[in-house]
């Protein structure tokens, strides 16, 4: 179905909707739909901190610029070996919780489109969501 034209918080709560239902994340339904209407997210204006670093977004293309951030603390590096990136991991959920280091992993993956994060987002679920789950 196709998204719906407009700015309004009703337009905008509408195309979030529309692309659930097709199967789209909950986040980049959202990102899609305040994109399509003009607006950002944010009120502040072209930054936006998340988990994994700080994000400067800048118009109309998308500029990314990568701080060291909170995973890179525990030693999490996509270029580093998978048994050192999985130590990382294991550390970073004793220290805080899988939920978190599973949102950390999601943005590096779908805003750096790191494959190393993608792989340790599967094997982070393999090893402790079924824990989460009980």
């Amino acid at each position: 179905m196709p998204l719906r034209k407009g700015s309004s918080q009703d337009v905008i709560s509408s195309n979030i909707g529309v692309l659930i239902r097709e199967g789209r994340p909950k986040n980049q339904a959202i990102a899609i739909a305040y994109r399509k209407a003009g607006k950002s997210r944010n009120p502040g204006g072209e930054h936006m901190a998340i988990e994994t670093g700080t994000v400067k977004l800048t118009k109309p293309k998308q500029t990314i610029k990568y701080k060291k951030g909170w995973l890179d603390s525990f030693g999490w590096d996509g270029d580093k070996s998978p048994a050192v990136r999985h130590a990382a991991l294991r550390k970073a959920v004793n220290a805080s919780s899988y939920a978190r280091v599973s949102r950390a992993l999601a943005l590096a993956a779908n805003i750096f489109g790191s494959d190393a994060a993608k792989a340790d987002r599967a094997w982070l679920e393999r090893t402790y969501g079924a824990k989460e789950k009980k």
